[in-house]
């Protein structure tokens, strides 16, 4: 009885060693490998956005305008009195 049960386990193991599943993961060139960024960087400053380099990274931070929100936005969020408030956003 236990020599069945021993064929059987070496049976699947055979089957699931050599399934194509089995043999598609371990190859190598099965797997994604993506291209060389095709977009140079550019590594200058022009205006409406501000380009900086974060360690092999190039970041691109848009700046599209600016809104006034007022002291009533800040006033939430701080200690300052409507002074301060003012002082600072003026």
């Amino acid at each position: 009885m236990q020599s069945i049960k021993l064929a059987t386990l070496t049976a699947l193991l055979a089957t699931a060693i050599t399934s194509p599943i089995t043999i598609a993961h371990t190859n190598t060139s099965a797997l994604f490998t993506p291209k060389e960024n095709s977009v140079p960087q550019q590594l200058k400053q022009v205006d409406g956005y501000y380009r900086f380099m974060l360690g092999d990274f190039e970041v691109t931070a848009l700046y599209d305008s600016y809104l006034n929100i007022g002291k009533e936005a800040y006033a939430q969020f701080t200690k300052l009195s409507e002074a301060e408030l003012n002082k600072g956003l003026t």
